[in-house]
C-alpha cells in the first residue's frame, strides 16, 4: 500500500532572466548594488533608532549594536557579491545575447539544473565553440589561398 503512493510535483514555474546587451546588464547590476549597499547603509542609522524605540530596557543598547553590525555587514557583503559574481555573470549573459542585436539566432544552450546538467551544457557549449572556429579558420583560409 506504501509502495502505491506517488509523490505529487506541480508544474515547475522557470523564470529566467534575459539580459538584452552587455550595456544594459551591467547596468542593472550597477543599480541593483547601489539599491542593495543604501540598504544596508539605511540599516546602520535606522536600526539603532528601532531598538531605542522598541525597548526602553537596558537590552537596547545591545540590540542597536548589533543592528549597526547587520548593516555594515550587509554594506561590506555587496560589494565582493557585485564585483565577482554579479557583474561578470551579466556581461557574460549580455555578451551571449549579442547576436540578436544585428538579427542572427542565440543559441539556447539548454537549462542547467544541476552541476551535472551544467557539466553537460559546458561539454555541448565547447563542442559548439571549437566547430565555429574551426570553421571560420578554414573560410578564411580559403579566402586566402583562393
Amino acid at each position: 500500500m506504501l509502495t502505491d503512493v506517488i509523490s505529487y510535483q506541480s508544474k515547475p514555474i522557470h523564470i529566467e532572466l534575459q539580459r538584452w546587451d552587455p550595456l544594459t546588464a551591467g547596468s542593472a547590476v550597477l543599480l541593483g548594488t547601489m539599491m542593495d549597499f543604501t540598504v544596508g547603509f539605511s540599516e546602520v542609522f535606522t536600526g539603532p533608532a528601532k531598538a531605542f524605540g522598541k525597548n526602553s530596557e537596558g537590552n537596547s543598547s545591545k540590540q542597536a549594536a548589533v543592528s549597526v553590525g547587520k548593516g555594515f555587514g550587509k554594506m561590506a557583503g555587496v560589494l565582493p557579491k557585485a564585483t565577482l559574481v554579479d557583474f561578470p555573470l551579466a556581461l557574460a549573459e549580455g555578451l551571449h545575447q549579442m547576436p540578436r542585436l544585428y538579427g542572427d539566432e542565440v543559441r539556447d544552450h539548454g537549462r542547467v539544473r544541476g552541476w551535472k546538467s551544467g557539466g553537460v551544457v559546458a561539454g555541448k557549449v565547447r563542442k559548439l565553440e571549437i566547430a565555429a572556429i574551426l570553421l571560420l579558420f578554414k573560410q578564411r583560409l580559403m579566402i586566402v589561398f583562393y
